[in-house]
Order: structure tokens, then sequence, then C-alpha cells
């Protein structure tokens, strides 16, 4: 039986090193698309914010605006009146964190019975999505 040369795998033998690059697998993870870099809210901008939220849900409930200009709305002229620079696609991002944090926050105090976790807004979103079906769903 003759040797096979250059097979690596051929009686136990183990290769040499490659002479190509590894490449790496790693996925890298891919920034967040509902994420808009910007300032940060402090506790005032998030109050204000949520009451414009509130304001003009009749209007985010039509189908005769559409959401992204409402969202321009309270960016441009309303939190720039109180002295704050935001777009609309961070304000919408920040309420849409709001609302799942909100959603959260009540799901773990109908499990626990207390309200074990930690939310700063829940008075101002319980005024605001405390209607809501997809929140509080009917019996």
């Amino acid at each position: 039986m003759a040797k096979l040369k250059g097979n690596p795998l051929a009686f136990g033998r183990r290769r040499k090193s490659s002479p190509c690059k590894v490449i790496s697998t790693a996925v890298k993870k891919q920034p967040d698309p509902q994420r808009v870099k910007g300032p940060k809210f402090n506790d005032a901008a998030t109050l204000l914010l949520i009451a414009l939220r509130k304001e003009l849900d009749p209007k985010f409930d039509s189908s005769a605006h559409r959401n992204a200009a409402l969202w321009e709305c309270i960016a441009k002229k309303k939190m720039s009146e109180k002295g704050y620079s935001y777009v609309g696609k961070q304000c919408e991002a920040k309420m849409v964190r709001l609302m799942d944090q909100y959603k959260l926050y009540e799901e773990s105090a109908k499990v626990t019975g207390n309200n074990c976790r930690k939310f700063d807004y829940v008075e101002e979103m319980r005024d605001f999505m405390g209607k809501l079906v997809t929140v509080n769903p009917l019996n």
C-alpha cells in the first residue's frame, strides 16, 4: 500500500499549519434600527414626551395623520419650545421603550403580586396606557 502524499488525514499525521488566514466566524452585533443616537432623555424631557403623546393620542389613532409626521411635530415644535433638541425618530423610539417597560412592569405586578420591578413613570404611563386593551385585557 502506497503512502498518500499530501493527505493531512492519512495515517494519523498532523497537518502542518496552513498559510491561509483564519476567518473569524463571530457575528458582529448589528445596531438596533429603533435606536437613534442623540442626547439622552432626562426626567423632565421624558415626562413632557409622555404628556405630549397623551395629548395627541386621538391623532395617533386617526388614519388621517401619519405617525412619523406626528412624531416630528412633537420633536420639532413642542419639545424644541421647551429647549430640547430631539428628532421624531428619537421621540418615537423612547416612547416605544417606555411602553414596553410599562407592559413588563404590569405583567410583573400580576405574576408576583407585588411590584418588584422598578419603573419611574408608572403613574404617568398608567394615565396614558391604562385604557389600552393590549395592556389590560377585557375579561
